[in-house]
């Protein structure tokens, strides 16, 4: 197939799952609680990876993610936003504690805020 020559000229792992039309429609936008995580720093490579492995060692699935590349005084930045949903047995301060391993490793900033889910 195309994705797994994609893979294997790229050196990546590519999951395909299909899934009815029902489990899409019969789910909560969120199992858990929604965050905005917003990620800034200079653009260097894996910080994409980085963030994800550590959402996805928690069990945090992504479900919106918007990156751009700007020009900085010296060197590009990266801005990254995500939407996530954290499950709610999570522990928010220890994950903002990795998150701050992680600013202080790779020399990003890393902002975490719970979005305010209104019921219409």
């Amino acid at each position: 197939s195309r994705f797994k020559e994609l893979a294997a000229r790229l050196g990546l792992s590519i999951s395909v799952k299909e899934i009815d039309e029902d489990e899409v429609y019969s789910k909560k936008p969120y199992s858990g609680t929604p965050y905005i995580i917003s990620v800034i720093g200079t653009d260097k490579p894996g910080i994409v990876h980085r963030v994800s492995e550590l959402l996805f060692s928690k069990g945090i699935n992504i479900t919106d993610l918007n990156t751009k590349v700007v020009p900085g005084e010296e060197t590009p930045v990266y801005t990254m936003i995500l939407e996530v949903d954290v499950p709610h047995d999570i522990d928010m301060d220890a994950l903002e504690e990795e998150f701050s391993l992680l600013e202080r490793e790779m020399a990003i900033d890393v902002d975490i805020k719970e979005i305010e889910v209104l019921e219409l």
